[in-house]
């Protein structure tokens, strides 16, 4: 069992909570703006990774959620340009492509290591990053 840590998630700090702040300012509803500072806060920093057990691989997609993908049924790994819908807002971004038509964006803070270990379990993985 191993675990891949996110990369940081920052970014999304410094672009959503000017925005938040002038919205509530701008409106008069000071009194929610701490609310979602705190929900900011803790979106931000909560501990977010991939574990890689056996042949399976974990993607916490969500703070309440996650996916679980065979490593066997993973077919290409490549890099994709940043896209600002992004769930974790990381400028790097590479992609799992598995059974014929499903992606997951992922951004490993280890990205190469967690590459390799998803090679040495499944060395069918075409990659291109």
């Amino acid at each position: 069992m191993k675990h891949y840590k996110v990369k940081s998630r920052l970014y999304f700090l410094v672009i959503l909570l000017p925005i938040l702040y002038s919205y509530f300012y701008l409106n008069e509803r000071g009194f929610s703006v701490y609310y979602c500072v705190i929900l900011i806060l803790f979106y931000s920093f909560y501990p977010l990774n991939y574990l890689i057990r056996d042949e399976t691989l974990k993607v916490y997609t969500d703070l309440f959620s996650s996916k679980y993908i065979n490593i066997n049924s993973i077919l290409k790994i490549e890099r994709r340009e940043f896209n600002i819908k992004s769930k974790y807002f990381s400028f790097d971004k590479i992609v799992l492509i598995f059974d014929e038509d499903e992606i997951v964006k992922i951004s490993p803070k280890e990205e190469q290591e967690f590459v390799k270990h998803l090679l040495s379990i499944n060395p069918n993985i075409e990659v291109k990053i």
